[in-house]
């Protein structure tokens, strides 16, 4: 259930994420189970008329970061020029 929880946590802040910052194109979402694990990317194209993120940073990717890591995953963030993508793996196979 942890895992389960981590991984639509996970996705749901990615997605909020496109939204917010994105540049309103579709965000791609890929979500694979795996013998040992589950691996999740969600990637959004970022261009000119993206939104600028608040003043204030917020907690989302720290958040994503630290639930991949109470349940033994990774979470890895790559931003260039033109996509934003986030990438989970999160270990499932019982301990």
């Amino acid at each position: 259930a942890a895992v389960q929880l981590a991984v639509y946590r996970i996705l749901q802040e990615a997605l909020t994420n496109g939204l917010r910052h994105g540049d309103g194109e579709p965000v791609a979402v890929s979500l694979a189970w795996f013998p040992r694990s589950v691996r999740l990317a969600v990637s959004n194209p970022v261009g000119g008329s993206v939104r600028q993120p608040a003043s204030e940073p917020g907690h989302g990717i720290i958040g994503m970061r630290e639930r991949a890591s109470l349940v033994g995953g990774s979470l890895d963030i790559d931003h260039s020029a033109d996509r934003f993508t986030v990438r989970a793996e999160i270990p499932w196979e019982a301990r």
